[in-house]
This record gives C-alpha cells, structure tokens and sequence, in this order.
C-alpha cells in the first residue's frame, strides 16, 4: 500500500500495483501522524502543490487512537475463497511488509518512502485506524480437506509470514465527480467546506479508490491479483455502507456511490485487469497530469455487485465465505 506521505513527484504503477490515491491534480491528500502523550492522532491533510503548504481538511475526519470507530467490524473479518485469503492488516504482518518495501523497485510503483520498522508499525497502525482507508493482506490459503469445517482463521498461522503476498486497499473520498472543479483560491486557503454530495435517499456519496499489489514476484501472472481484486470487491459491495460509516458524523449516514482506479498509461497489464473485471477509461486516450487513466465502474454498484459474484463463480470463488479473524489477544496487539 502507499505509505501516507507527501512525496515532491508520484511515479506511476508498474504491473504489479495499482497508483497511489489523489483527489486532483492540485490536490493530495494524505494522513497525518502525531503523537501527543499516549496519544495517536491522525488528521486528514492536503498537500497544494502550487504553495508547497499542507493544510488539514475541516470537514472530512479527525481522530485519535483513543476513540471508538464506528466502521471497524471489518478488522475482524477474513475472507476465505480457494485462491485468495484476505486478512485484516496486523501488526504481524509489518516485518514482512518492511521487507517488501526495502526493493526500491516496488516502493517507486507504490509512490511510498522508505521506512525505519518503528515507522512501518506507526504506519500500521494508523491504517488499521483510519476510516478513509480499508486494507488488507492478501495470503496463500491454507490447505483445507473440507473448507465447510473451517471456522475462523488463526491469526499468526494461517497468514504466517511465508503465505502473504501482497495487499489490496480501498481509499474514500467525497465523491465529487458531478460538481465543477474546486477552485484555485479554495485549494490554497485550505477551505474544503463545501456541502458534501448526496443520493436520493439522503445518504452523503462516497467514492472509492482501489489499489491492489501482488509484492512477491513468483506469485505474480498466476491470477491472483484478479483472484484478490474480485474477492475484495464482493465483500466491499456487500457492505456499501458499513465501509464507509467511520466516516459519518453524528446523525449522517453515507454510501459507497462509485468506485474507480487511477493506473499509468504504460501499466498495459493493470489496465487489462480492472477492464476484465468492469472498469472503462473515464476519458479514452486522455490521461491526468500524473500520465494516468482514471477508470470507473460506469454500471450502477448494485448492479456491479451482481455482475462482480458472476465473475466469482466463472473463477471458481463463488463459494467464498466470510470468517472470524481469531487473535490471541485484542486487535493482533
């Protein structure tokens, strides 16, 4: 996954990862990490690049470690199919993750900074916490003689360092797509307050934004990035609005409304998955400044999650089933 920083330029994904996330082209955001005390705060910022000034989002989220988050029923779900396991991102799993990043190759496609351990497990952490994102690993399933009696997944075992693969991540942003460009002079004062957009049923829309890695290459061009890609998009489409409820504020309710992928124009092999699976170039032939394609689900999402669990049985993931992530302590600490 992109580590939350601020980086000077962005370079695009190879055929293995999908591109960092970004609002536009003047403006990213990112998370930011502080610690006060006992205290872990993170603050959605935005970096203009035109001033160089990062400047916090008033109307998106701000939150401590200390609260109670209202979206985080997903850290104790696995999702198990016969190809692909999806766990929760643990604490666990950042010496691997570390050592991932270490290939400078694979931090320049995922546009992430070079991390001491202690920074990794920060970052873990605030990803685990964070309700604009929602992360998993992917790992080899284990061997199971009848996948019915499989009750949980263990963890430390069951995802042991030797079985993960990579991750795949959804990043949430006002869905803004029907409404004109933010102005430059909003962008550099920092003003984000414009009334968010909503559906007829007074939900508050939400995008999506998918990004998917397969980190170690003899696991790659074996199908199980579209494996990860197809299953990660099953459980998120059954949960629309539980995903996005750590984003709601006291009263408000919201919905995933869309879900889109930014990938570079040379990624031919990225490209080609997220077409297979529903995905179309918002603007064929036409790229960002970034040199990416912006490409979305044109259907609506309900119909998508249809046409998402027919590509699951066509791959022989149909039967995949949701189970309890078991920790032997609370939250993986």
């Amino acid at each position: 996954m992109p580590r939350d920083l601020p980086r000077d330029t962005v370079t695009g994904a190879n055929n293995y990862c999908s591109n960092l996330s970004r609002k536009s082209i003047r403006d990213r955001r990112f998370t930011q990490y502080t610690q006060e005390g006992n205290r872990h705060v993170y603050q959605t910022m935005k970096l203009n690049e035109d001033t160089g000034r990062s400047l916090p989002i008033e109307n998106f989220y701000q939150f401590d470690c200390d609260q109670r988050l209202t979206n985080c029923f997903f850290q104790s779900a696995a999702l198990l199919s016969p190809k692909i396991l999806l766990v929760p991102y643990d604490p666990h799993h950042v010496p691997t993750y570390h050592q991932w990043m270490e290939d400078t190759a694979l931090r320049d496609a995922t546009a992430s900074e070079g991390l001491s351990l202690e920074e990794e497990y920060n970052m873990q952490r605030g990803w685990r916490l964070d309700p604009d994102k929602l992360t998993f690993i992917s790992v080899i399933p284990p061997a199971i003689e009848n996948e019915a009696d499989k009750a949980s997944i263990i963890a430390g075992s069951d995802d042991a360092a030797g079985r993960m693969i990579g991750d795949v991540n959804l990043f949430f942003q006002e869905d803004d797509d029907d409404e004109d460009e933010e102005s430059d002079e909003g962008i550099e004062d920092g003003d984000d307050s414009s009334a968010p957009s909503m559906d007829p049923e007074g939900h508050r829309k939400i995008a999506g934004e998918v990004e998917v890695m397969i980190a170690r290459s003899e696991y790659r061009g074996r199908g199980l990035g579209k494996a990860t890609l197809l299953l990660f998009l099953a459980y998120v489409l059954r949960n629309r609005e539980e995903v996005v409820a750590g984003l709601c504020k006291d009263g408000e309710t919201a919905t995933l409304s869309t879900l889109k992928v930014k990938i570079n124009r040379n990624n031919h092999q990225s490209i080609g998955l997220f077409e297979n699976v529903g995905f179309r170039k918002k603007t064929p032939g036409t790229t960002n400044y970034f040199g990416e394609y912006e490409m979305c689900v044109e259907m609506p999402l309900e119909q998508f999650r249809v046409h998402i669990d027919g590509l699951l049985e066509e791959y022989g993931m149909g039967n995949w089933r949701e189970l309890q992530y078991e920790r032997s302590l609370p939250n993986g600490h």
